[in-house]
């Protein structure tokens, strides 16, 4: 399969030549990495392909599992306070099971994000200065659960981590 679009189609090689390679781009001290969550619209039926293609073209993967809301509560002390199963599942608050004043469209991570950060919306513009001064909080918190993108197909955790401690150093 050649290369494709975040819809599934085929992207002709002049497209990728002029959209997707950089003049300045040095192997040396330069990554491509792709960023994303693990639960991404039944993403799991194109795992092994898209790690089969990022590892052909020297591109990083960045995944979370199940999503990247699991990388915003790790910036609150204290993780492991929640169950990992419980985590790893996410469930949709339906019929509020989980948090009664919580609305029944938002999910577990979503929900714990929210209640720490003093407000949070999936989609919504993300205010980083409520997690920029606690980022050396979550990169510890973030190595007390998988950061190997290849295993964070089956287990909780995120390379977010990773990738920061990477470019500061």
């Amino acid at each position: 399969m050649g290369r494709i679009d975040e819809n599934g189609n085929p992207i002709p090689e002049n497209k990728w030549e002029k959209n997707c390679k950089w003049d300045n781009f040095d192997a040396q001290i330069d990554q491509v990495c792709v960023i994303f969550d693990r639960d991404y619209r039944k993403l799991e039926d194109k795992l092994n392909e898209i790690f089969k293609l990022c590892n052909q073209h020297g591109i990083k993967i960045v995944m979370s599992n199940p999503n990247f809301e699991l990388w915003l509560l790790m910036h609150f002390p204290n993780i492991k306070q929640y169950e990992s199963q419980k985590l790893l599942k996410n469930e949709k608050n339906l019929k509020h099971h989980l948090f009664k004043e919580a609305s029944i469209n938002k999910k577990y991570l979503e929900i714990l994000v929210s209640k720490n950060a003093g407000g949070y919306s999936k989609g919504c513009k993300l205010e980083f200065k409520k997690f920029l001064p606690f980022i050396d909080i979550a990169i510890e918190q973030a190595k007390l659960y998988c950061e190997d993108s290849q295993k964070l197909v089956d287990e909780l955790g995120t390379c977010v981590g990773k990738l920061i401690e990477e470019m500061r150093a």
